[in-house]
């Protein structure tokens, strides 16, 4: 496939010449490949790597003019490869586009957050209100990790998903599920404005004001599919916002057990027990993950190999390295929201103390205080991928408030546990499962609250969310779709 004239970034073509058909093979790789490769023909005529907004307009005319289609990878996570294309069309690679620290990512100076809002809003009261706030101006190109590095170092943060390799760009159109979900909602309700080269090649940006059909559509629908979008202006939270008299300071647990299906289920049901209470503060949030043997745990939860080897050398092989067993995490978190808010000791007793075989507990903010900014880093998994295997992926949500009545916490502990520990006929000896369940519903969570708010992300009422992840060997695919 021929080449873009007037485009000074990296170009690769799928062809048959060895040496450039070696590189297109390097340079095609994304989450997706392991899984859909073939069947969704993750195979574009031609991988381009912009360096500025004048390579995009010239992709984006090219393709134009000989009527081909565009996919656009930020980071190439999507799951089914719908961040990827196939015949002679071209896929349009923003990992390494705009990562200037001065001017891909950087604090709105106080002026432009008074036109930005003046801009956006009408009603004075709410501009008053807004304009106090800080905003960051982010290129889709930064992985979380680099972001969330940004945003503490500035004592700010914001919700956003667990994967450190995950890029700004398709996360905050797809939602930018995280651990915060509850206590303030989803990255991309913190989008205000959106910059974006359409389908025309002409730089556009939008707000909800200026064309809320486009914003609604870009945060919620199909990314990637209404223009190449090459940075966000987005409403960051400030350490000092959560700071108030009289409360105490933000509380947090990590906690890790060997793999038991008494202790899921007591976390199980622990989270049934939230969702079903339409009550539950604002201030919480929970989630629990259960993973298979051999997840390599210490790009999750930093300094658990000295406890290990402490504790239970006899995981260690001849080479030195940890052969791990399946284990459960729980991740749990409270926020001060007002003056004089408490949190709740027995919750985050009950919690660390739901199971037998716990290996390790980190509490976070008892003795020393934690800022929010701080905290959100220890969400962070800082490994790229869960296991090297093809997968099979399944998100269920429920709206359900009759979760612990109805058994659920039986029947997705059973479904987990057959994976985990099957028997030595089971076919699921080929199969590593990562689990992660939580709870985002009730009236006063933010991410219910934030429904109509000029976004598009779907289910706003679902009470818990149960994310399952099931690896395996190519030819037991069979076996995990069958889960």
């Amino acid at each position: 496939m021929a080449t873009i004239q007037k485009f000074s970034g990296l170009q690769y073509p799928n062809a048959k010449d060895p040496l450039l058909q070696q590189a297109w093979r390097n340079n095609n790789y994304q989450y997706a490949t392991s899984s859909h490769q073939v069947d969704h023909d993750m195979n574009p005529g031609l991988i381009v790597q912009p360096n500025n907004e004048k390579d995009i307009i010239a992709a984006v005319q090219y393709a134009k003019q000989e009527k081909l289609a565009v996919a656009i990878a930020s980071g190439g996570h999507q799951y089914s490869g719908a961040c990827s294309t196939s015949g002679k069309n071209i896929l349009v690679d923003l990992k390494k586009t705009f990562l200037d620290s001065k001017q891909d990512l950087r604090i709105l100076g106080k002026e432009e957050v008074g036109v930005l809002v003046k801009r956006v809003i009408q009603d004075p009261q709410i501009q008053q209100e807004k304009s106090a706030k800080t905003f960051v101006y982010a290129s889709v190109s930064w992985s979380l990790g680099s972001f969330n590095g940004f945003l503490k170092q500035n004592k700010c943060f914001v919700p956003h998903g667990q994967c450190i390799d995950v890029r700004v760009g398709g996360h905050a159109q797809t939602g930018g599920y995280g651990q915060l979900g509850r206590s303030f909602g989803l990255l991309g309700d913190h989008v205000w404005e959106i910059r974006l080269i359409d389908h025309d090649a002409e730089i556009k940006v939008v707000d909800k004001a200026s064309d809320p059909e486009l914003f609604h559509a870009i945060l919620g629908g199909s990314p990637g599919n209404f223009g190449v979008i090459t940075h966000y202006t987005m409403e960051v939270h400030r350490d000092s916002e959560y700071d108030f008299i009289g409360a105490d300071g933000p509380r947090g647990i990590r906690a890790v057990w060997w793999y038991n299906q008494d202790t899921l289920e007591a976390l199980l049901k622990n989270i049934a027990e939230m969702g079903d209470d339409p009550d539950t503060p604002r201030n919480y949030d929970l989630c629990v993950s259960v993973l298979s043997s051999d997840f390599p745990l210490l790009h999750l939860i930093p300094g658990l190999d000295q406890i290990m080897k402490r504790d239970h050398p006899n995981i260690f092989g001849f080479d030195g390295l940890p052969d791990w067993p399946p284990t459960i995490i729980l991740y749990a978190q409270w926020v001060p929201l007002a003056e004089n808010d408490r949190y709740d000791p027995k919750w985050f007793s009950d919690l660390a103390n739901a199971g037998k075989w716990r290996l390790k507990h980190d509490e976070f903010g008892k003795d020393t205080p934690k800022r929010m900014s701080e905290m959100t880093g220890e969400w962070i998994f800082r490994n790229i991928r869960e296991f090297d295997h093809p997968y099979e992926k399944r998100t269920y949500l429920t709206n359900s408030t009759t979760l612990v009545r109805d058994g659920w916490v039986e029947q997705v502990s059973k479904r987990v546990h057959r994976v985990i520990s099957p028997s030595l006929k089971d076919e699921f000896l080929q199969c590593w499962v990562s689990c992660q369940i939580q709870c985002f519903g009730g009236k006063n969570s933010m991410f219910t609250r934030n429904a109509d708010n000029g976004t598009s992300y779907s289910w706003r009422d679902s009470t818990v969310c149960c994310t399952l992840d099931c690896f395996v060997e190519s030819s037991y695919k069979h076996v995990a779709e069958d889960l």
